[in-house]
């Protein structure tokens, strides 16, 4: 699991070690401790943490002639200093120095290594593939600290002459792409699977059956009614149904569902969060589980495939291809029709992925397109044009309709979301405040509390698990299953009960009360549910949708944040407030609008794709690709 916790950007020359350099001069110290709080503070004016934000603060902040080159003793020592003010420690310049021994890297160590980089937790976990620069990572991860870079260097072209090392491709900044033979032939396994299940006959409803499921809905769309038809009667092995952020995916799902078991076949879902499947089991009747459960129930013969069943893989567009793979494969053998529902727009999968992207590419699948959600019809615009890739034209139709709120610096812009997230709550509408990470999801919760407790909501003496206060009428969302006491990773309710003496709680919740014993407790897995993660966000439906932009966010998660609302969705961020004490560069009197961050990094994609989707360019020899 990534950290939560925000990359260092900034040395700090006391903790780091800066101190305990022989030869720096002390005041050399001072001014490096008084530049880091200097960069720091601008960083948290703006409410930003990417390292493009700390590069424009630095620049920001940059004073001429900060540091005096003659307070040195000698260009070494300056080296060190300038050394930590990237991150590098003193003992990572020992290392580089050649200061301490150097470990030996013998052949044991050296195939170790290799095998661990070639393994589904090595290079490709996370992606299909990897270039020169992620082997040296990943060699660097692995090896005894310590070790040269010529050392490193080498054994990265050693790891590139392994057999089980293919390149795929070429990018014009990175160079060679490669990936390996294991996940290649489980790509090509899953292409060739869905390509030859084109004609099977599989899951074809009775026409009078597909016909009745869509007649008994008045409101389903033209669009929804083509594609339940299709999905039904395609008698394709899989089929693939991309469906954009308010569609109605759920609602189509549901007359699907009608007009399989009516022409007799048995339909069952499953999904990678156990959030996902209660969402889509509520609201299509579709009996829905987990897939790591669904493979365990299918290994323990507790369930069962076979060619009077349909299974729905929801949220595709989050599940990996090691993940997605086994249960396709499955699902092939016992003749089951398998529906692949999700989006490549939103956010994309945790590890290795891109097969929904990758079949939606490669044949015609199904599509759902019209937001039936949003009922502003610049919002539907403008969302379309973000998920589309179109950036600036949806940052600046946002902007323009008014659904961008600005304030001078970090503590202001969150009070203003908080403020509106209450008028909302208050006028008796359904309000969501999203962020990207924990630590400001907790900040908001703080905020929103406030203004809860000053209404007088919350009763009782605070019980303080993991470092937060919890009454009787808090939010809270619950962060880990425990099967037992129907929790899922995702389910919401509000504390009715505290046992102080057994510490203790109970939550009121859509499915009923439940209990949250002292062990789920004590490990920090309940937490205020006023704010959540976009993560947390992903499959909800609010009237108001807020959104605390930061400058790490991509496109797929800028979508999905700023889609969740009916009513309004608004953006939150630090607005251009030039500070005078401040040396600027570029421009006379010009700052970078912290918008500008904001929209650079939602022009970047975070999607998947799968490495025999790589093609070689001029620059890479024929012989060097796949070749598919």
């Amino acid at each position: 699991m990534l950290s939560d916790a925000p990359p260092k950007l900034v040395a700090d020359p006391v903790h780091d070690g800066l101190a305990d350099i022989e030869g720096v001069d002390p005041e050399l110290i001072g001014l490096f401790s008084k530049r880091r709080e200097q960069i720091e503070r601008t960083m948290a004016e703006w409410g930003l943490t990417s390292a493009k934000a700390a590069q424009v603060s630095t620049l920001e902040t940059r004073r001429a002639k900060v540091v005096n080159p003659e307070r040195l003793s000698d260009h070494t020592d300056r080296w060190r200093s300038e050394a930590l003010t990237i991150g590098i420690d003193p003992s990572g310049l020992s290392a580089l120095t050649g200061q301490r021994g150097v470990p030996v890297v013998d052949a044991e160590v050296t195939t170790r290594v290799f095998l661990r980089l070639s393994s589904a937790a090595g290079l490709t976990e996370a992606r299909s593939t990897f270039d020169q620069r992620d082997i040296i990572r990943g060699l660097i991860d692995h090896l005894p600290a310590g070790v040269s870079m010529e050392i490193v260097e080498d054994l990265a072209w050693q790891y590139l002459g392994r057999p089980e090392v293919v390149r795929v491709g070429w990018k014009q900044r990175t160079g060679s792409v490669f990936s390996t033979a294991e996940m290649i032939r489980l790509e090509k396994s899953v292409v060739d699977l869905v390509n030859g299940g084109r004609t099977a006959r599989r899951g074809v409803a009775v026409e009078t059956a597909v016909e009745g499921a869509v007649e008994t809905r008045p409101s389903i769309s033209d669009e929804q009614a083509a594609v339940v038809t299709e999905m039904c009667t395609s008698g394709r092995a899989v089929d693939v149904l991309v469906a954009a952020a308010g569609t109605g995916k759920t609602f189509s799902l549901d007359a699907a569902r009608e007009a399989w078991q009516q022409s007799g076949y048995r339909v069952i879902s499953c999904a990678l969060s156990a959030s996902a499947a209660h969402e889509l089991q509520a609201g299509s009747g579709i009996r829905s589980t987990t897939i790591a459960k669904l493979n365990v129930d299918l290994l323990r013969r507790q369930q069962r495939l076979d060619d009077r069943t349909v299974l729905v893989v929801d949220e595709a567009g989050m599940v990996g291809t090691r993940t997605l793979a086994p249960l396709l494969r499955e699902a092939a053998t016992r003749r089951t029709k398998v529906a692949l529902v999700g989006d490549p727009k939103q956010l994309p999968e945790i590890q290795a992925g891109g097969v929904l992207a990758s079949l939606a590419k490669r044949y015609p699948v199904l599509t759902l397109t019209e937001n039936r959600r949003q009922n502003d019809e610049t919002e539907r615009w403008a969302l379309h044009q973000l998920r589309s890739g179109d950036v600036d034209q949806a940052v600046g139709a946002f902007r323009q309709h008014g659904r961008v709120v600005t304030s001078p610096n970090a503590e202001t812009v969150r009070d203003a979301m908080v403020a509106d997230w209450w008028t909302h709550r208050s006028a008796g509408g359904s309000a969501l405040m999203m962020a990207r990470r924990n630590a400001d999801v907790d900040d908001l919760n703080r905020r929103a509390r406030r203004h809860v407790a000053g209404a007088g909501e919350l009763r009782g003496s605070p019980l303080v698990i993991a470092g937060r206060p919890f009454q009787v009428g808090d939010q809270v969302i619950c962060t880990r299953n425990d099967y037992p006491n129907g929790i899922r990773n995702g389910t919401v309710g509000t504390i009715t009960d505290i046992s102080y003496r057994h510490r203790t709680v109970t939550i009121s919740t859509d499915d009923g009360d439940r209990g949250l014993d002292s062990d789920y407790l004590a490990a920090g897995h309940m937490r205020h549910g006023y704010a959540v993660t976009v993560h947390k966000a992903q499959g909800r439906t609010c009237d108001h949708g807020l959104l605390l932009a930061s400058d790490d966010m991509h496109r797929e998660m800028g979508y999905v944040g700023l889609s969740r609302g009916r009513d309004s969705n608004r953006m939150y961020l630090v607005d251009d407030q030039p500070d005078d004490e401040l040396e600027h560069h570029g421009r006379p009197g010009e700052r970078p609008d912290p918008l500008d961050l904001v929209t650079d990094s939602l022009r970047r994609s975070a999607a998947k794709a799968l490495a025999i989707d790589h093609r070689s360019t001029p620059e890479v020899d024929d012989g060097a690709d796949i070749g598919w």
